[in-house]
């Protein structure tokens, strides 16, 4: 335990009481006032330059994508009756345009026709786009 001792010339708290002394209320701003000049450092104006490259170059990115996702003109389908030793990548590189994937061209007619995979029969009737 710890005990305190006070001298006894020191009495009462310390404080002393100091008479009451007006204060001033500060004044609010006006509207017609204006804010003071704010500067712009060089490195600031690099900062601000750096942003603004950066947002440009993100709508640039997003817009092209957004151009490049967008669905393509709906395409007309013709039936086709599958001979006897045609296969499903010999039908899909006939009707594929030129410049373009075949595979491309296989995978969209087996999601088109709803096929389990890439295999067709003789005498199957797909469909496919014409040409």
């Amino acid at each position: 335990m710890s005990a305190i001792a006070m001298s006894p010339s020191l009495r009462g708290s310390g404080r002393t009481s100091a008479a009451p002394r007006a204060v001033r209320a500060s004044r609010a701003p006006r509207l017609d006032e204006r804010a003071p000049h704010l500067a712009i450092t060089r490195r600031g104006r690099a900062v601000l330059v750096a942003l603004a490259l950066v947002l440009a170059l993100g709508a640039a990115f997003v817009g092209g994508r957004a151009v490049a996702d967008a669905p393509a003109a709906p395409q007309r389908m013709v039936q086709h009756v599958v001979v006897e030793g045609e296969t499903l990548w010999q039908i899909a590189d006939a009707v594929t345009p030129r410049g373009q994937s075949v595979r491309e061209t296989v995978t969209e007619l087996v999601r088109v026709n709803g096929l389990p995979s890439d295999q067709v029969m003789a005498g199957q009737t797909i469909l496919t786009p014409s040409r």
